[in-house]
């Protein structure tokens, strides 16, 4: 029995040092008073069981146990932490379309899948104590730390894989960064492509002792969403960008996958929300919804109560012609609304 309360508190202990190293990153100073509490609380309720037998006093320990073992052990070092990691490596292996996961501070995440493990060994000697103090004989616990070791040792692989080959930066050859700028300049966009185009060259030359140099590679996708696929597929496989912006949403969309792929930032300044993904891919303009409130707040601030818009089969325009509206198109929402002239009071 002693042996069985012995090995229970040193795992309770070692568990709860590796609680308190993985909560300083998210709690700070207060990580100290929660490890305080996992140090002290249980060895205290120990004593009490060992001086007085209590089952109060084991009920108390055991619950402790369970505390470590759900609460940071599976809800946090399993779901949280271990199984985002190594599902999200898997995904971005077996798919492009998955990003590869992003990863806190190394104390963070090796903190988090030690507390998983040490939190195996908080249940498989908590189990070892209830089966003693019933009557029953435990199970081998050499069997049981063999099984509890390889899974440490797995875990110890997978997390090393993970960490090595996750994105970082690295710093562009020829101190030269290399940026595709993915707009039409003909066409029905032509106006709003090569605006953005020079609102580009103009930053640019804006630029005044910069770390590095910046040189930009225009790619006009045209005016076929195919088409301009291939045109950036191309560019993006042969390596020719370390980054990319684009300007409309419709050539966005056609990106995206292409940039996920090649692990390089794009930054569209589109209204499509499904093109950022918080990853690889990144849009800097309010969406349609949020532009057509204020555009229809401000309209009415200043006394506007007839708009004529001509408007096109496009996300962006079809909900600032169509949201709040007065009065809407009969039979049509503000996501399907047709190519029309409109009369917005």
């Amino acid at each position: 029995m002693d042996d069985r309360i012995r090995n229970s508190l040193v795992a309770v202990m070692a568990t709860a040092l590796l609680i308190t190293w993985n909560h300083v990153y998210s709690l700070g100073a207060a990580a100290l008073a929660l490890g305080a509490v996992l140090l002290i609380v249980p060895p205290a309720l120990l004593w009490w069981f060992r001086r007085t037998e209590s089952r109060w006093a084991l009920g108390l320990y055991l619950a402790m146990n369970a505390w470590i073992v759900v609460g940071f052990g599976l809800l946090k070092g399993l779901i949280g932490i271990t199984l985002p990691l190594f599902a999200g490596t898997l995904l971005a292996i077996l798919s492009t379309t998955f990003p590869r996961p992003t990863l806190g501070p190394f104390g963070y995440e090796a903190s988090g899948l030690l507390m998983l493990t040490g939190s195996l060994f908080v249940a498989r000697n908590a189990y070892a104590l209830i089966r003693t103090r019933s009557g029953g004989q435990s199970s081998s616990p050499r069997r049981g730390m063999v099984a509890i070791g390889t899974t440490a040792v797995a875990i110890a692989l997978l997390a090393s894989y993970a960490w090595f080959d996750a994105d970082r930066f690295i710093a562009p050859r020829d101190r030269i960064v290399r940026i595709g700028v993915i707009v039409p300049t003909r066409g029905p966009y032509a106006v709003l492509g090569t605006s953005f185009l020079k609102a580009v060259q103009m930053a640019k030359q804006d630029l005044r002792s910069t770390r590095y140099e910046y040189q930009l590679t225009v790619v006009d996708p045209g005016t076929d969403p195919q088409k301009a696929r291939a045109a950036i597929g191309q560019m993006v496989r042969r390596g020719e960008m370390d980054a990319i912006i684009g300007g409309i949403s419709l050539f966005g969309q056609q990106t995206k996958p292409f940039a996920t792929a090649a692990r390089i930032p794009h930054l569209c300044v589109c209204t499509v929300s499904t093109i950022g993904d918080g990853a690889y891919n990144f849009t800097n303009i309010p969406s349609p919804q949020a532009e057509a409130i204020r555009w229809v707040d401000e309209a009415k601030r200043r006394g506007i109560t007839n708009v004529a818009l001509l408007t096109q089969s496009y996300p962006s325009i079809i909900t600032i012609t169509c949201l709040r509206s007065r009065p809407r198109p009969a039979g049509k929402d503000c996501t399907s609304a047709p190519n029309r002239h409109l009369t917005a009071a």
